[in-house]
């Protein structure tokens, strides 16, 4: 719940800060990721209907959000100070769990990379329901 639990994570848990920075940076819209294919998509989208009230908010809101996206991302990679007594790491996660983050952090890269044929499902799937 506090911001200082993440602090040091990124050397305690390197593997787990990097796809936590990966989803985070989604989050985000920045490009490379899928998050940032949705929010093109959605600009893209109020540019043509010129709903400027809503864009303006959308980048405002991601603006803010960034902001307290990287407030986490700095704690992550700041170290504890020396005074305070270090947290121990848990038990390794499962092979499962691992296994399913790296999908899912492929999966936010490849469609941040190549959104081609989830575009274009997508645009076949509003043609049929038109």
């Amino acid at each position: 719940d506090r911001l200082s639990d993440y602090q040091g994570l990124a050397w305690r848990r390197p593997w787990l800060t990097a796809t936590f920075t990966a989803m985070v940076l989604s989050l985000a819209g920045l490009p490379l990721t899928a998050g940032f294919v949705g929010k093109f998509v959605l600009v893209l989208a109020g540019v043509e209907a010129a709903l400027w009230i809503p864009m303006i908010v959308l980048v405002l809101t991601s603006g803010i959000g960034l902001y307290y996206y990287l407030r986490v991302l700095v704690a992550m990679f700041t170290r504890t100070s020396p005074e305070e007594p270090a947290l121990e790491a848990p038990a390794s996660f499962p092979v499962v769990s691992r296994v399913a983050l790296a999908v899912l952090v492929f999966l936010l890269l490849w469609l941040g990379l190549s959104p081609g044929p989830l575009l274009q499902m997508l645009r076949t799937m509003a043609v049929c329901l038109t």
